[in-house]
């Protein structure tokens, strides 16, 4: 689909003639494809972590797994990672690595990249999205500008960067 957003463009780039630019929304398909891309990146980087934390562990003396505290830490230590990527990225530059990859970008409706409170509120509510079994993804097939619950509840789209 394209339409008219004529904020996303600066200034400095901004044609008078021409205040208008289109815009062309990502579809379901493009958007699974980058969230797959940034979970391999996600648990790779963690994985290698975790291995450095292993040795250093090992070389102190500790050998065996993890006790019910430790697996605890372990955890709240990814999803704080997890988190951490998906704000960093969006507030810095409206796109993860995978979004690159596939020449997407999430915006604000107004054309203007995320704060990292707005960033925070789109991870939530990508969670809520994703939890009745997907189902608030759905929307993405058949909304005009392909928006999900989470696009809805932080005020989001996703569009393809030329």
């Amino acid at each position: 689909m394209t339409e008219t957003l004529s904020t996303t463009r600066s200034d400095a780039d901004r044609d008078p003639a021409n205040d208008d630019v289109q815009v062309r929304y990502a579809g379901l398909v493009t958007r699974a494809v980058a969230l797959l891309i940034d979970a391999v990146a996600i648990n790779a980087i963690a994985a290698v972590a975790g291995g450095a934390i292993n040795l250093i562990a090992q070389a102190f003396g500790h050998h065996g797994g993890l006790n019910i505290t430790q697996a605890a830490i372990s955890a709240a230590l990814w999803v704080i990672w997890v988190v951490s990527y998906f704000v960093g990225f969006w507030t810095l530059t409206g796109q993860t690595p995978g979004d690159r990859v596939l020449g997407i970008r999430v915006l604000l409706t107004t054309g203007k990249t995320m704060s990292a409170m707005r960033s925070l509120l789109r991870v939530g509510a990508t969670v809520l999205a994703a939890l009745p079994l997907g189902a608030g993804f759905v929307p993405v097939l058949f909304d005009e500008q392909r928006r999900g619950l989470q696009d809805r509840i932080a005020g989001t789209v996703v569009i393809w960067v030329d």
